[in-house]
């Protein structure tokens, strides 16, 4: 629960910095191999926690399985700390406690005044509508795949865990390239082109019944779901004035993460109450059409207010 916290406190602040290293012609680029080399950090821990809990999760073989937290805990300090001791940061001023907590009641006190008068920002909150939305896919996604393949194919862990090492390789390479496409046309014509594979990825898991539709499931979502995320990541910071890019995307994390409410919620009503994880698959569709219909609006009304 702590290190969930944590990391969805510093999620915000580590975002908040895109549009501060670079110009908004490289954003997107950045953003792409954030995202990707964070997929080639998960496979690093999967490889130096692989010994540990290979043997399983018997009793006897519970204190391995423990240590894999602490091995996880350690790489992620080693990789961190490079943005602790460089990323760029305003010198340190020693505060009093009457001084702190006048800084955060200003601090909260500005979330409010933009809450208060958002329609001043409402290209902004609409934006995050829609990637509430393309969230609620992902997050869905992430939380049953891996019971949807056992359930649906019968696959056992060790299969399941090599598809997620393809899933990982690919996700590297197509949140790289696509991020670094970006910088050169529009991100919502990217993420147009990847409603499409979002699409095939839905119906392919509703309908597919191949043996080795499987392979094909975590070559699709390798593709769409590192650089959706990414790529929307990228806009937002272009979207975002730079003095409030600390607040704003305070929002854009809390939108990440109130996304694992609605969308699990509903794929799992449908999985228990029809048996069918089939037909909770193309509840999907229903977040990525939604999502994308609104964020078509926000590209619409930048290019509107483009040509005035």
């Amino acid at each position: 629960m702590l290190a969930q916290v944590g990391y969805m406190l510093s999620a915000g602040l580590y975002d908040a910095y895109l549009p501060d290293l670079v110009t908004p012609h490289q954003v997107g680029k950045l953003s792409g191999w954030g995202w990707g080399l964070g997929y080639l950090g998960g496979l690093a821990c999967f490889v130096l926690t692989l010994s540990l809990t290979r043997p399983g999760l018997e009793p006897e073989h519970l204190p391995l399985f423990r240590l894999t937290f602490w091995v996880v805990a350690g790489f992620y300090l080693v990789v961190a700390l490079p943005a602790l001791l460089w990323l760029p940061r305003a010198s340190p001023q020693p505060l009093t406690w009457p001084q702190t907590r006048r800084l955060i009641r200003q601090a909260y006190g500005q979330v409010f005044t933009t809450l208060r008068h958002w329609r001043q920002h409402a290209s902004l909150f609409q934006f995050l509508a829609g990637y509430y939305l393309l969230s609620d896919a992902i997050v869905t996604l992430n939380a049953f795949i891996a019971i949807y393949l056992s359930t649906v194919f019968g696959l056992g862990v060790g299969q399941i865990l090599q598809l997620s090492v393809l899933f990982n390789l690919v996700s590297v390479v197509s949140t790289i390239g696509w991020g670094s496409v970006s910088d050169r046309t529009s991100p919502h014509r990217l993420l147009q082109s990847l409603l499409g594979l979002w699409v095939a990825v839905i119906l392919v898991m509703a309908f597919s019944t191949h043996p080795q539709t499987p392979i094909l499931i975590a070559l699709l979502t390798g593709l769409v779901f590192g650089p959706t995320q990414s790529l929307c990541r990228g806009w937002f910071a272009k979207l975002v004035p730079p003095a409030q890019a600390g607040e704003l995307f305070g929002f854009h994390a809390l939108v990440s993460r109130v996304s694992a409410i609605f969308g699990p919620l509903l794929f799992g009503s449908i999985s228990s109450s029809t048996g069918n994880q089939r037909l909770a698959v193309l509840s999907l569709l229903l977040f990525v059409a939604g999502g994308s219909w609104i964020l078509w609006r926000v590209a619409r009304a930048g290019e509107s207010r483009l040509r005035s």
